[in-house]
Formats: C-alpha cells, structure tokens, sequence
C-alpha cells in the first residue's frame, strides 16, 4: 500500500507565490488518478479542502491523497511487518511522479 498526497494543480492560480515555489510538482485529479492506476490495481482518491477529507469533486480540492493497494509488479520487499513496499514499485512510481 502507497499513500500520497499533492496539492491540486488546479487550485496552484489561488496560491501564493512563496506557496507556488515550494510545490514545485503538483498533480490535477485526473493526473494523479492515472498515475495511480499505471501502478496499482486499486487506487483510492480523496480530496481536501480545509480540514474536511471527502470524495467529492476533484478539481475543486486544494489538496489530494492517493492510496493505492495492490502493485501491479512483483516486487522486492523494502520493510517488512505491516507497513511494507515493494522497492520495485516505488522507484517507478517516484520517477514518474519527479517527471514532470
């Protein structure tokens, strides 16, 4: 399992520029959706807007989670226990996620 969170690219043009400088790679719903499901079979998205998490609509958010469960590559296994990932998995997912 992955979790990761962006602010929405959509909402970078209410931003301020100190804020815009500091979030030098941010990802529109539908981006992270796809970027998501390259990667894992099931992917979860979940938008914030202030303190409220919901599953409404996305380019509305200020900010975005992505969980996803699932690898879709076999994988060797970073950390063991509950929270594990695979190593594999990870370096694809950060080098598309940084490519940009």
């Amino acid at each position: 399992m992955l979790i990761l969170g962006t602010p929405n690219l959509t909402s970078q043009v209410y931003a301020s520029q100190p804020s815009k400088e500091g979030h030098v790679n941010c990802k529109s719903h539908d981006e992270l959706r796809a970027l998501m499901k390259k990667h894992f079979h099931v992917s979860l998205l979940f938008s914030m807007n202030d303190e409220v998490v919901h599953t409404g609509y996305g380019p509305m958010a200020h900010y975005l989670f992505g969980i996803g469960i699932c690898p879709k590559k076999e994988m060797n296994y970073v950390l063991g226990g509950n929270g594990f990932i695979g190593r594999n998995v990870l370096k694809a997912f950060w080098r598309t996620f940084h490519s940009t």
